[in-house]
């Protein structure tokens, strides 16, 4: 369980591993709450926290990547109105 994960890292990572990270990081987080709920258990506040800015991260950086996708891909349409 390794919720802090450096910004550097994840933009090397590839399209599929930033899924399986997401992946991998929402499941830890639900763990995390379902843990909370347990009577009786010590629970680390601090963790959910870190799990939910680690998973900002790795959308971030998805949503950045589809971004430069779309602004690489060539605009092929033809005006119609001519001037």
């Amino acid at each position: 369980m390794m919720a802090i994960v450096r910004i550097n890292e994840i933009r090397k990572m590839t399209v599929d591993e930033l899924q399986d990270k997401l992946i991998q990081l929402r499941m830890e987080l639900s763990r995390e709450l379902a843990a909370k709920r347990v009577p009786g258990k010590t629970f680390n506040a601090g963790k959910l926290k870190d799990f939910r800015r680690a998973i900002a991260k790795v959308l971030t950086v998805i949503n950045a990547n589809k971004k430069k996708e779309k602004k690489a891909k060539p605009a092929n349409k033809k005006s119609s109105r001519k001037n």
